[in-house]
């Protein structure tokens, strides 16, 4: 739909903005994040879209690949920076997630299948940083540096596609306000980074 085009391009353009706002405005890069965002995007917004472990349990083999102890860390590090990106912008989130699930006619959308959620932030984290040539070193720096800029700017982000959705004129799914108002933005769903942390415990 068209108002799904425009949040798309309007998360898309946000992320670039906080990514160079941390201090990062390299083509290349910016190209891989959105790649990596657009990408989960696509899928979330899907018919097919699955959520949480089983979204994770059905990765391909073509998208897992072995990787050495220090990949396997900086995976759980952008792990963490999910979680945290959840307890920060929670607030915004659940208040986007109703209309979300308007929009996308699914009644029964768990937080997990959010297309714009900290999990697409974190698909498009991973293209750039296992596109980039970086040490160890410049990794955690520019980790450090995107997620506290992230944790920074999001909420806002969320609440103006949540104006978007408004102008719109996409209501919220009724059922899902109210356990938002009972349960926070869990909304009794695991969350994708933890269905990602058994996946990656179980290889």
């Amino acid at each position: 739909s068209t108002v799904l085009a425009q949040m798309r391009a309007l998360f898309l353009e946000r992320l670039c903005q906080i990514v160079q706002a941390a201090g990062l405005s390299q083509s290349r890069a910016l190209e891989h994040l959105t790649e990596g965002v657009g990408q989960f995007f696509d899928e979330m917004t899907s018919q097919s879209a699955r959520s949480g472990f089983e979204q994770a349990a059905g990765l391909t083999a073509s998208k897992i690949r072995l990787v050495d102890d220090a990949d396997l860390e900086f995976s759980i590090r952008l792990g963490d920076l999910s979680r945290r990106l959840f307890d920060e912008c929670g607030v915004g989130l659940a208040k986007l997630h109703p209309r979300l699930a308007t929009l996308l006619e699914r009644g029964d959308l768990e937080a997990a299948d959010n297309p714009v959620g900290p999990e697409a932030v974190r698909s498009g984290l991973t293209e750039l940083f296992n596109a980039a040539d970086w040490s160890s070193d410049q990794a955690d720096k520019w980790l450090n540096e995107i997620g506290n800029r992230l944790a920074q700017d999001l909420p806002l982000v969320y609440a103006e596609i949540g104006e978007l959705l408004v102008r719109n004129q996409v209501p919220a799914t009724r059922a899902l306000v109210q356990r938002a108002a009972e349960g926070g933005y869990g909304l009794g769903a695991e969350r994708p980074a933890d269905s990602m942390a058994k996946l990656q415990m179980a290889m």
